[in-house]
């Protein structure tokens, strides 16, 4: 990603349900994971298994965070957007007199 602007949109982990998420694109989006402890970039890939995520030479599958016996290894997911977010600025909005 070659961007000098970008912003991270958070992704619910508790969304996610038999290896698959719905706000998970597969292809070129990049996202930003905590995995096992450790950060990584990289993008995520469809099986017939459900997802994988791929980190760099080798790719581990995305886990669903629903079993309280068996938490998952992903422990925070961020997809990296491009450019920042275009929020409205409504703080401190009054009308002003503008004087010639």
């Amino acid at each position: 990603m070659d961007v000098e602007h970008f912003s991270l949109k958070i992704i619910d982990l508790s969304k996610s349900f038999d290896c698959d998420h719905p706000d998970i694109k597969t292809g070129r989006t990049q996202y930003l994971v905590r995995h096992r402890g450790r950060w990584h970039i990289g993008t995520f890939g469809r099986e017939w298994y459900g997802l994988h995520f791929n980190l760099g030479s080798h790719c581990t599958q995305f886990d669903d965070a629903r079993y309280p016996d068996k938490p998952t290894d992903f422990e925070a997911l961020f997809e990296i957007c491009e450019g920042l977010e275009k929020e409205p600025d409504t703080r401190n909005l009054r009308k002003v007199r503008i004087k010639e």
